[in-house]
This record gives C-alpha cells, structure tokens and sequence, in this order.
C-alpha cells in the first residue's frame, strides 16, 4: 500500500484573519480606480524597446533630409532632391529621369519624403535621395542635364578637366549616354591613336586642362575601358617631373594620383621610350643617298655629318618629345642635300617615327587590342 505524503495548510487564527482583512480595505481605499483604466488587450504596447525604435526611424528621416540647399542648382519648383556630401539639389525628376535610366529607377524607389512650397498656395512632396558622389561632382552634370539658359555640353567654351572627369564617371554610372561619349570624343580627339593627328594637334595640352592633369586621364581610361587613349596619356606621364608623383587636387579637394602600378609603368618607360626615339634619329641620318642623288660623295658626308652632330644635341633627344622633327633637332643648322637626298630622309624619318608609334604600347608595356600594325622594333 502506498503511502501519500500530505501537505498540512497552517491555519490563522481569528485576530490575524482580522488584521489581513483590515491591510486589504485599507489597500484598496488608496488606490484611484479611475486613473488605471483597464487595460485593452488590442491596444499596442507602449514598453521601453518601441519607443526607441520609433526614435531611431524618426532620426533616420530627419539625417536623410539634412542638407543644405545648393545656391545655383535649386528650383523652386522642383520635384524631386538629390542630396551629395550634404548639398542638397532640388531637381526636376521627370527631366532627369529622361536622361538617366538609373536616376528613373531610383525614382521609382521608397525613399524619405519631405513637403516643400512651390508659391504662397501651393507644395509639391519630394523624395530626398543620398547619393554617394561628391556635390561638385553632381553639379556639373546636372548643369548639363537641367534646363538653363545658356547651358552647353563642350559648345564653345573649354571645359576643365574636372568637369569632363565628372561627366565621364558619372555619365557612365547613370547611363547618361550622351553626355559619356561627347566627353570621351573630346579626349580622343586629343589623347589620339593617329599619329598624323598627334603630330600637328595645337595646343599641345588640352584648352581648359593643365599639363599634370594627364594623370586623371590615364585614371578615366582604366575606369572606362577605353584603352585607346591609354599610350599618348601614359606617354604624357613620362613627361612630367615629380609631379607624376604628387598628383593634383580637384577643385573640390579630392586627389588624384596613378595607381602604383602605373607609377611603375612610367617609370620603366621613361628609358625605353628615349632609346627609341634617338634611334629614329640616328636612322632617319643613316640610310644612305637617295637612288637618284647626283652628288652621292657630297649628301653621303652631310648625312654623316648630321648623324655625327647627335652628340651635341643630346639634352635636346633625351628632354625633347619623343616624336620630335629633326629639324627641330638640329635647329639653325640646315641639311644641304640635294632634293631626291631630302625627300629621302623626310620619307625616312616618317617611317621610323610610324614604326615608334605602333609599338608604342609596347615600349609601355601594354596592351591596347587594334594599336598600330607595322614593323617589329629594329
């Protein structure tokens, strides 16, 4: 049989009922029934981790909207802000959205609301987007993008080159097509893959550009893939003096410098680049008389005199451009050879410095698809 343990409960005797009894009235008489009204089981609940996290969305909005207004770019009646390291631009987005099929999906997206007055009866509500670029970056192009009188892409002014950069980057990254390639066309049209064109483009830096620049532009060609402009813009590095080195500061204080390994390509090339470019010279000198010279003994001795004359230009082969004439190399001195001779030498001094020019890439150690065709490197 098995056994059941109990539990006994202690009983009160009747004066501590009496007192518990007494505590309970007195309890209940303190209480303010009405300021505790009873709780709504489908009310939502007010605790500590709600409210902070109401706090925090509501700090979210008002960091989204902080910006202070951009002084060119803000149209009263603008549809839409875009906001760039704290600039705020109030921009049309249906314009805007015409442009940039990027900018038309960010449009279409969720993003922090804020009511804005178009005049003394009406408001518009606008979308504050963040964007990730800088603000001086942001308001060449939609400079360029948002109708205002007397706003051109590259008419007849020359642009600098912090603004063709940002119409570059960001033309790319906004599919803003247009205004891409009208930025690219104008720096092929001076960072050519045409040696003819090299030669005779004036000015010799870019109008609206400073020499050091250059660096920015081996920078875009590396973004943007497009590598044609690649040879002459490295090529331009090897020119420069330390400054190759420190870069430049854009207009909005941001730097620019190679990348180390570009660093190194100009670096390596500097030498290869001046052998090759004595050798033209000594070459264009060194092919003998023409076949129709009718004084071979006397153009024979100038062009060997000419050749022998090197030496007293060398700071002049080493410094100067490596596409330079010779003519600019011997200076006043004029090389007295019959007609057929100079034709020669002029056809032979084309040639060599076309050869130079195809294998450009090469001396840089690079590869560009479709760069020259001609003779290996004698």
């Amino acid at each position: 049989m098995s056994s059941r343990v109990t539990r006994k409960r202690a009983r009160m005797d009747e004066g501590d009922a009496a007192a518990v009894k007494a505590e309970l009235q007195q309890l209940e008489g303190s209480m303010d029934v009405d300021a505790a009204p009873p709780l709504d089981p489908e009310a939502p609940r007010s605790d500590a981790s709600g409210t902070r996290a109401n706090d925090a969305a509501s700090d979210a909005d008002e960091d989204a909207q902080a910006y202070v207004q951009d002084e060119e770019l803000w149209f009263h009646d603008g549809t839409a802000i875009l906001v760039a390291a704290g600039v705020g631009f109030r921009i049309y987005k249906g314009l805007l959205a015409e442009h940039s099929p990027v900018f038309q999906e960010l449009f279409s997206q969720s993003h922090p609301l804020r009511t804005l007055p178009i005049d003394e009866t009406q408001t518009v509500t606008c979308p504050v987007i963040q964007l990730s670029d800088s603000a001086h970056d942001l308001r060449y192009i939609l400079r360029i993008c948002m109708p205002r009188r007397g706003a051109s892409v590259y008419g007849a002014y020359n642009p600098p080159f912090d603004e063709v950069s940002a119409s570059i980057r960001l033309g790319q990254k906004y599919q803003i097509t247009p205004l891409y390639e009208q930025s690219i066309r104008l720096l092929k049209g001076h960072y050519t893959d045409d040696l003819s064109v090299w030669l005779t483009r004036k000015p010799k830096t870019l109008p609206g550009f400073q020499a050091v620049n250059v660096i920015g532009v081996v920078n875009l060609a590396r973004l943007t893939g497009e590598l044609s402009i690649l040879p002459t813009a490295l090529y331009k590095c090897t020119r420069l003096d330390s400054r190759v080195v420190r870069g430049f500061q854009h207009a909005d204080g941001s730097q620019e410098n190679l990348t180390l390994d570009d660093l190194g390509l100009v670096f390596d090339a500097k030498t290869a680049i001046r052998k090759a470019s004595i050798a033209v010279m000594l070459r264009t000198f060194n092919g003998g008389v023409a076949e129709g010279c009718r004084r071979p003994d006397t153009c024979s001795a100038v062009l060997y005199d000419a050749m022998a004359d090197l030496d007293e230009h060398v700071d002049q082969l080493i410094r100067g451009a490596a596409f330079q004439s010779y003519t600019g190399v011997l200076k006043d001195k004029q090389l007295a050879v019959c007609t057929a001779c100079k034709e020669a030498v002029n056809l032979r001094h084309s040639e060599e410095q076309q050869i130079m020019w195809d294998h450009l890439p090469e001396l840089l150690r690079i590869q560009v698809p479709g760069w020259g065709a001609g003779k290996s490197l004698p």
